[in-house]
């Protein structure tokens, strides 16, 4: 039986202790939030567990194997760090650190201590995006052209104003494009690879008043192979829902998907593919889950690298893929900011 310890109660929260207490080779052994309060919810459905408001309390505790750090943006890179001088394994929520350097120093960290540690990118193990990604790799959309993704989404004026960190940009690190389209891009990655060139504009236009950061970017990309790409992203629409579409133009065909709809068929118009085929390959029953834009994919990769631990393998998802993702963030929010865009205040 492996023990865990859950380190941060907010908004994602369910999506992890559901996986952990169903899990029949896991206990989640504590609960922790600096709002102690926060763990409520969640200890009332278990026994023989302990909360508290410090992550220390969990990492002296010695029959903890594995933390889930689930902490705002900034308190990633120090709290990874401490559970693996503790020794234990780590999960960490994206994005996995805010500067590259913090990333690539956890996962040298990890590697001597032969211990495992991975940042979530559920959106990798979806069938249906194995499956794109799959027919892209084959070269069954001839030349790739293009790969582009928008994000639509709102945020309330709650969502920053009843937080001590969203729109803060020591701490979130950034907002539509490290925060909200962290996931968008992180796909796009997995598709096309590291960008060759880079080029990002931001702006500050609908929460002016609220945030530091931005609520709207557009980068512009070059990659290895020769395809352009673009990724536009917005968190200031009126209404607070999610349209995150990416579309991918080749020679021989096309394919759009939205990454925020769990199990919404996408457009397939590629010559010899079957559609039919495709999507009786990738069913599986969704399980709501807190957030009904999370979907049910941290499942997945929760269970893989659970079962990492227990057959003592990599796990599917390898930490270095969360750098590179990490490390194009920052190269976008340098070329924003070279551009003209910088972080502002909070009136």
């Amino acid at each position: 039986m492996l023990h865990c310890g859950i380190i941060g109660c907010g908004r994602i929260c369910p999506n992890h202790f559901v996986t952990l207490n169903q899990h029949p080779d896991v206990a989640i052994r504590w609960l922790c939030d600096l709002q102690v309060h926060n763990t409520a919810p969640f200890a009332n459905s278990l026994s023989n567990v302990r909360t508290t408001p410090s992550a220390d309390d969990v990492f002296k505790d010695p029959s903890v194997d594995f933390v889930n750090i689930l902490t705002d943006h900034a308190s990633h890179y120090l709290l990874a760090k401490q559970a693996l001088l503790a020794g234990k394994h780590v999960i960490v929520e994206k994005p996995f650190t805010i500067e590259p350097e913090h990333a690539r120093e956890l996962v040298a960290l990890a590697t001597a201590n032969r211990l495992k540690i991975i940042c979530i990118s559920q959106h990798r193990f979806d069938p249906m995006i194995n499956q794109i990604r799959a027919l892209v790799q084959k070269g069954k959309l001839g030349t790739l052209l293009q790969i582009n993704g928008r994000l639509l989404c709102g945020r309330s004026t709650e969502y920053y104003s009843e937080s001590y960190w969203h729109g803060r940009s020591a701490i979130d690190g950034g907002s539509a494009l490290i925060n909200q389209g962290y996931h968008m891009l992180d796909i796009i990655l997995s598709m096309a690879g590291i960008p060759a060139k880079l080029n990002a504009y931001a702006a500050r236009r609908a929460h002016v008043d609220l945030i530091e950061t931005e609520d709207t970017i557009s980068l512009q990309c070059v990659f290895n192979n020769g395809a352009l790409g673009s990724l536009n992203i917005t968190s200031g629409y009126a209404k607070e829902e999610w349209n995150a579409e990416i579309e991918m133009v080749g020679t021989d065909g096309r394919i759009v998907f939205d990454l925020h709809s769990p199990h919404q068929p996408p457009v397939i118009d590629v010559q010899g593919v079957n559609f039919s085929e495709i999507m009786q390959t990738v069913t599986r029953t969704y399980q709501k889950v807190g957030i009904g834009y999370y979907g049910d994919l941290h499942d997945l990769q929760i269970k893989d690298f659970i079962s990492s631990l227990i057959e003592d393998r990599s796990p599917a998802f390898l930490p270095q893929h969360a750098v590179d993702t990490v490390t194009v963030i920052h190269q976008a929010y340098a070329s924003a900011h070279r551009n003209g865009f910088a972080w502002g205040s909070i009136s």
